[in-house]
């Protein structure tokens, strides 16, 4: 879940939105038919790549990731040569890729130029990055509704006994709201933010996420490792890029809020609660498809839904805007609003583009370009999603798959550990022959533990396997529990751990596996059938790869 208000996703949706426009002239790596990769092209996604899957940069692997590349502008091509890119879907599209790349370069002239990454920014992703957080929430759609809830817990209501109550769903309602441990990046922006700042044992205010309220319990913070200097220094770039990447998010925020403001957006009360009400008898309609029905709408055409110092918009002309905003967007609405949000979203977007346009950001060298590549990635994905939905994989190949890849689907034994950092190592001999004295571990680690969080809960540490426990597994290797580990130096200090539980080896049963291993057969035909389609391409279709612009190609780390 991301982006934490509806005008910001609007604004920038998509995986280009926070693309840089390409450099005027672009070196081209590999030529396919009438199609073209170009450096800037390959270089993003191959950097991405890396970051993704952990590799390093090598030439094979600088090959693998164009290979992939080539596959879908093949497949872009033949889509185009059966017509994919003439249908009604797809012109709508190209529509919404174009305003999307105005949106992306007013973005980095007027806003991204403001984005400053500090070194606390970067050491705040550090952190969250190894560490997670056991929490439980209560969820609303509208604010009315979670600020009574609220009121609720502060008058005394039990927080497990609401969520009882209050949840639908059969998982979380016995769950108690719980969402088990969240780690980096898994939540909405403004929920992780909001529970990665909150105490152990502590309740927050209702937060606003771009899917309603919820007001969140933290019940556990663990570290998923000893934080050192040195992996901060080697990884910096890499939360240079994450910590920029959500600063700007925080910036567009406030750009949009303030057009908001500016606008003096007042709408018709009744005019949306009954558009929300035609989108409510229909579950699976959607916003576009509640407007443009006008026939099935008690709204009739002319009505004005908002007033703003522009002027005023009726439904007619909401459509026409929100013709440009993806399924995705439109299924964000659950409530009045969550309404006014997107129809606020969609006239503030209306407002920029104007502004983009004054600039004529659309005239530059290479818009018509870039458009034109995320147009060949739309087909690209629409022509693999056509294959798979033509996939059917048996029961018996996924049985014989799982059994075949049985430790895929087999959590390793898990051990619970405590852990005591001071820095000094006498004081930590010192302690080491308390503990083995007899002296309660979790007592010394409160009054000796350097890192105050974990101190509190006598320096448990959470479970973990072996193989989590990184350049300590071999320590651990043959650790039962009340077995003590240490000292052990870690950068100038020194770390005593003990073993205090254990969780035994499980095996997730087949058929809660099932739907899984069907996807993943189905992405692994997929992935045979793009190697196969670079080896043996489309009749007529040639590929003539620059060898010595791959091999010379670099890019900036920090984008």
């Amino acid at each position: 879940m991301n982006k934490p208000l509806v005008c910001t996703v609007l604004f920038f949706a998509g995986h280009l939105w926070a693309g840089e426009p390409k450099p005027q002239a672009d070196t081209i790596v590999a030529n396919i038919g009438s199609s073209t990769i170009s450096v800037s092209e390959f270089t993003g996604f191959y950097s991405a790549s890396l970051r993704k899957f952990g590799l390093s940069d090598n030439l094979g692997n600088r090959q693998k990731v164009l290979n992939e590349l080539v596959s879908d502008k093949l497949l872009a091509l033949s889509a185009k040569q059966t017509g994919l890119d003439k249908t009604r879907s797809a012109k709508l599209e190209l529509q919404r890729i174009t305003v999307q790349e105005l949106l992306n370069r007013y973005s980095s002239v007027k806003i991204k130029p403001g984005v400053v990454v500090e070194e606390a920014d970067m050491k705040e992703i550090y952190r969250r990055m190894n560490t997670q957080v056991k929490v439980s929430h209560l969820y609303a759609k509208d604010k009315q509704t979670i600020d009574k809830i609220f009121a609720g817990l502060q008058a005394g209501n039990n927080f497990d006994s609401t969520a009882e109550k209050l949840f639908t769903d059969p998982v979380l309602r016995k769950a108690k709201g719980s969402l088990g441990y969240i780690s980096y990046d898994e939540m909405d922006a403004a929920f992780e933010d909001a529970a990665f700042n909150l105490a152990s044992g502590t309740i927050s205010s209702p937060v606003k996420t771009n899917y309603g309220y919820s007001i969140i319990r933290v019940e556990d913070i663990r570290s998923t490792g000893l934080l050192t200097e040195p992996d901060f220094i080697n990884k910096k770039p890499q939360f240079e890029r994450i910590a920029r990447r959500r600063k700007l998010a925080g910036h567009f925020k406030l750009f949009s809020d303030s057009i908001r403001i500016a606008l003096h957006i007042e709408f018709s009360e009744k005019a949306v609660n009954t558009l929300f009400a035609e989108i409510q008898k229909n579950t699976t309609s959607s916003l576009m498809q509640s407007v443009s029905s006008l026939e099935n709408t008690q709204l009739k055409p002319g009505i004005v839904v908002l007033k703003t110092i522009r002027g005023s918009k009726t439904i007619e002309e909401l459509r026409k805007i929100a013709r440009f905003t993806s399924d995705g967007q439109k299924r964000f609405i659950q409530s009045v609003e969550n309404l006014k949000d997107f129809i606020a979203g969609i006239v503030i977007r209306e407002e920029i583009l104007k502004a983009a346009r004054k600039l004529q950001l659309d005239k530059e060298p290479g818009f018509n370009k870039d458009v034109q590549e995320a147009f060949e990635n739309y087909l690209s994905a629409a022509a693999s999603a056509n294959f798979k939905s033509g996939l059917k994989v048996p029961d018996s190949e996924a049985a014989a798959y799982y059994q075949a890849n049985i430790s895929n689907y087999t959590t390793a034994e898990q051990l619970r550990i405590a852990s005591i950092l001071v820095d000094d190592a006498a004081l930590a001999s010192g302690i080491l022959n308390r503990v083995r004295a007899g002296e309660r571990f979790e007592e010394l680690a409160r009054g000796y533990s350097l890192q105050k969080a974990l101190a509190e809960k006598g320096g448990d540490m959470g479970f973990y396997s072996r193989g989590e426990l990184k350049n300590l597994s071999a320590e651990f290797a043959n650790a039962e529990v009340g077995d003590i580990i240490g000292p052990l130096k870690q950068d100038n200090k020194f770390v005593i751990m003990q073993v205090t539980g254990k969780k035994p080896l499980t095996v997730q049963p087949f058929e809660e596996v099932k739907s899984k291993i069907l996807q993943d057969i189905i992405t692994m035909r997929w992935m045979r059938h793009k190697q196969a389609l670079v080896q043996n391409p489309p009749h007529g279709i040639a590929i003539n790869i620059n060898q010595e612009t791959l091999k010379k190609a670099t890019w900036n780390e920090t984008n």
